[in-house]
């Protein structure tokens, strides 16, 4: 079927098209509100500025296909396929995109404002500067794949109280994204660079942040309780309030970080790097600190009450009120 026939047949009121071989078919600028496209081969077809509102593309294959521009709000594009697809500032707000194969697709300042991305393979994807507030990215509860992250472009990107529990965002690059009061429980961010983002508010209980990069990462208010954090990279950070019990933090590197108030209770920090942190009033109470560099560090008016600091070295460290672990405090 060709675009004059698809085109004639709507317009004389035929909604149904399932399941047709629309392959390299051109219908930029075409409107086709709550048109049924659902399990048709779009492959290579082109759909620039498209108004597809409300559009059935469920099982389609779309790989390869051109939707720069398109407005998709509120389409149903569940089980599509987007391998390498072009959805360049793309509207696809509330759109159902779960289990939507999206390997290096390109979703490049997209809105994804409250999308559907459960089970999606986002794997490689080009998500730079798009827009996903609110959208959910999260795992499904009882079994299934969590959404494919790995690699992904997201530098710049939008995810303001986006829903990504049990993401898998290994590897991806996150730079100066808005992550404010994202959801990130469970969530793979293992290597994943995240500097200069910010993660205000955010959740990130029992997250995987090992050998991430957070230089310069903006954490007010972060929960990363149980969080693995493995040599992860928190150069020049602000954590002020964060709460970090029982993270495991080995080699971590916490260089001039801005910590005050933040909470390391029964956290492990051995052989962390905390040289230059500013600590005011943090509590360690309980945490593991054995041979970590806290030279230079402000710990005034600080809780270390049983915090184990065997071999750890505080060289030049203001200790002024600080709590120490046999209790005593330091006038």
């Amino acid at each position: 079927m060709d675009a004059a026939e698809l085109l004639q047949s709507y317009s004389e009121g035929k909604n149904d098209f399932s399941g047709e071989d629309l392959r390299g078919i051109r219908l930029n600028q075409a409107d086709l509100i709550n048109i049924n496209l659902s399990r048709c081969d779009l492959h290579g077809a082109e759909l620039v500025f498209a108004y597809l509102s409300r559009v059935n593309l469920q099982g389609a294959k779309l790989n390869n296909a051109n939707l720069s521009g398109a407005y998709l709000a509120q389409a149903n594009l569940a089980a599509s396929d987007l391998n390498t697809a072009q959805l360049h500032g793309s509207v696809l707000y509330r759109a159902n995109l779960s289990r939507t194969n999206g390997i290096f697709a390109n979703f490049l300042d997209a809105s994804l404002v409250e999308a559907d991305l459960r089970g999606a393979n986002l794997s490689s994807a080009n998500l730079r500067g798009a827009c996903l507030r609110q959208a959910n990215l999260s795992s499904p509860r009882k079994g299934g794949e969590r959404v494919n992250l790995r690699r992904a472009d997201l530098q710049g990107a939008d995810l303001q109280g986006a829903d990504l529990q049990g993401a898998d965002l290994c590897w991806a690059d996150l730079r100066r994204a808005n992550l404010k009061g994202a959801k990130l429980l469970h969530s793979n961010l293992a290597n994943a660079n995240l500097s200069n983002a910010i993660l205000h508010e955010a959740n990130l209980n029992d997250a995987d942040l090992s050998e991430a990069i957070l230089n310069r990462t903006q954490l007010h208010q972060a929960q990363m309780v149980r969080a693995v954090l493995i040599e992860a990279d928190f150069t020049d950070a602000r954590l002020g309030l964060a709460n970090l019990t029982e993270a495991k933090a080995s080699k971590a590197v916490f260089l001039r970080c801005q910590m005050s108030e933040a909470k390391f209770t029964r956290a492990d920090l051995s052989l962390a790097t905390l040289r230059q942190a500013q600590m005011l009033k943090a509590v360690f109470h309980e945490a593991y600190l054995t041979k970590a560099d806290l030279r230079d560090t402000d710990l005034s008016q600080a809780n270390l009450l049983k915090a184990d600091i065997g071999g750890a070295n505080l060289t030049g460290a203001n200790l002024s009120g600080a709590t120490m672990p046999d209790g005593r405090v330091v006038n």
